[in-house]
């Protein structure tokens, strides 16, 4: 059974409903290329908290400040083999982290 966007958000997520039709608290956020992130969201937006998993294995656990990486979070990309385990700011490496090769 299908569900549409208000009943699979009922369904899948502890989000409530601003004013301005944004989402807010826990839940999950979808895109089309099946990409998904699961954790704190802010006014639809990947805020806090969460888990971020690309279709192609790309992988960031960690805390999000409007959809980007900031704070403390591990960084996983299989494909270039590398993991990344730091400091974030703007979605970049910050500061103190370890970079690990995976062979």
């Amino acid at each position: 059974m299908l569900l549409n966007f208000e009943e699979f958000i009922s369904k899948t997520c502890h989000c409530k409903k601003n004013d301005d039709g944004s989402y807010s608290d826990f839940g999950i956020i979808l895109w089309d290329d099946n990409t998904k992130y699961v954790g704190n969201i802010k006014e639809s937006l990947a805020h806090g908290l969460g888990i971020y998993k690309a279709i192609n294995g790309l992988y960031f656990k960690g805390h999000f400040d409007n959809e980007k990486a900031k704070g403390f979070g591990q960084y996983i990309n299989p494909s270039l083999g590398v993991e990344y385990i730091g400091y974030w700011a703007q979605n970049y490496q910050h500061e103190y982290g370890i970079i690990v090769i995976i062979l």
